[in-house]
Formats: C-alpha cells, structure tokens, sequence
C-alpha cells in the first residue's frame, strides 16, 4: 500500500526516537517478541479455561526438539483437542528435552523454532497425541520439508529493501508479526520481530496442521511510505503474499494532535 505522507508517520517516528532507531543500533539487530498460551487472552476460552488447575493423577509427554547450529528453540506448547474447555500447557526445559506435565487426554503438541537473525520460522507438529500414560516424542529440525517463502514486494513489483541496510542513519523499520490460531483453543502464539535490516522471508513446518492455521502481518516504515500486508498462510503455495498486482494506492494526511505539534517542533521530518 503506497501512500503520500504530508505530516510525521508517528508510530514508526516515535519508535526512532526511544531508542529503535537504526542509526543506534546494530545493522543485524532483531528485537524479537514471542508469546503465547493464556497470556493472549484468546476470544475463544478464559485465562482459567486456558490454564487449569492439574489433578493428582496427570500424566508427562517427554518432548525432545533438535535445531539445527544457528536456530532457537523458543517454545514447547500442547493444547488439548476435543475436550469442552481448552487447556493449554507449556513444555519445561528439563535437560536436553521438554516436559509437558499435563491432565490426560488428546493433544496438539508443537515445537517453535526460528533462526538467530529470525529470517526463518520453523514449526514442528505431532497431532493427536494421546496421553493416557507418559510418552517420549521426538520432533526434528530436518523434517521441516514444507516450506514457503513470504513475498516482500512493492506496488511496483520490485523487492521491498530496507535502506538502512546500507545507509544507517534513515531509520527505516520493519515489523513482522506471525500469528497461529488452533480451531479449538483461539489464538495460539504471536511472534514479532522488528528488523532495521534482516527480511523474515521462510515458513517451515514439518506437517500442514488440521487445526492450525497461520497469519503473517508485516508493516514496513520505508522510504516511499509506509506499507502494512496481511499474508494469510498457505504451504501449497512456494511463496505467499503480494506481487505487483493487487496493491490499492493511498494518499492521506494526518491531523496535528497536541503530541505530534510538540513532537515535531523539537525534531527533523523522518527521512520517509
């Protein structure tokens, strides 16, 4: 979505002036945000719905989770499948594997996985797991075979670059915002990543889920505008997102509020 500024674009402004700004940080930075479980406050169950009170007699799933050198495991999660109230658990590090301590019954289980500089995302499914009793699951990296690149391009069918990959002192941003929603339980997990350089560009999954399903939503401070796209996520699909068809163009301007007239007379116009 291009779009002609007459006045500050505020929000990305404000975050160059707390301290995002590129010019005051590493070129390869990624702050990266991650959460997830009852800490969404899902519209579709209560934060009691989501993390219930464990009964005497539950049960452990020992998950073990190998990332390949340069990749994080960010999180081991389980919710339940078919049952009235959601549940919701979290996977323990508990040396080289994750315990999931839980209630009996089924379960969606899945492992979180990104690249250090966040450029890949990868997620790792074991689907109706039943945990009658204890049981050891094993999720690898190597299985991620399903894969889809998220297409970052501009009205003009160009690729969307961040400038301050080369010039560090315009302040130009990304924000990438992944978002997973389970079909019984709401949304799952959020993950964000704010980039002065890096793209953010591949989704990997060992499995395409049957009750999850994926939402990429990227805001783009750039030097001709700012530009905001909502991917719905299909790994049939080698790349998901906008080519140069399909843009709407847009020319706004923004009304002066008390913050932005004081803002704007102690600061320079942002470079976009």
């Amino acid at each position: 979505m291009k779009a002609t500024i007459k006045t500050a674009f505020l929000t990305f402004a404000l975050m160059c002036s707390m301290g995002m700004s590129a010019s005051g940080t590493d070129n390869n930075t990624v702050k990266k945000r991650i959460q997830y479980g009852p800490s969404l406050m899902s519209a579709t169950c209560s934060s009691d719905d989501a993390a219930p009170v464990l009964k005497a007699k539950s049960v452990k799933a020992n998950v073990g989770v190998i990332a390949n050198e340069g990749y994080i495991i960010n999180a081991v999660i389980a919710v339940s499948v078919g049952t009235e109230k959601a549940r919701f658990y979290e996977g323990q590090k508990s040396g080289s594997s994750y315990v999931i301590q839980a209630e009996k019954g089924v379960y969606d289980i899945m492992a979180y996985i990104a690249s250090e500089n966040s450029d890949e995302e990868i997620f790792l499914f074991k689907e109706n797991v039943d945990l009658s009793s204890t049981k050891s699951i094993m999720l690898t990296q190597r299985e991620a075979t399903i894969s889809t690149e998220i297409s970052q391009k501009t009205p003009g069918g160009g690729d969307i670059i961040l400038p301050s990959a080369g010039n560090r002192g315009n302040c130009s941003v990304a924000d990438y915002m992944l978002m997973i929603r389970h079909s019984q339980y709401g949304t799952l997990l959020q993950s964000e990543s704010v980039s002065f350089k890096n793209s953010c560009k591949r989704i990997s999954v060992n499995l395409v889920p049957s009750r999850m399903s994926f939402t990429r939503m990227d805001e783009y401070s750039w030097e001709f505008g700012p530009i905001f796209v909502v991917n719905p996520i299909d790994f049939g699909k080698a790349v998901n997102g906008p080519d140069k068809d399909g843009w709407e163009n847009v020319a706004t301007s923004f009304a002066k509020t008390p913050m932005s007239d004081s803002w704007n007379k102690t600061q320079d116009m942002p470079y976009f």
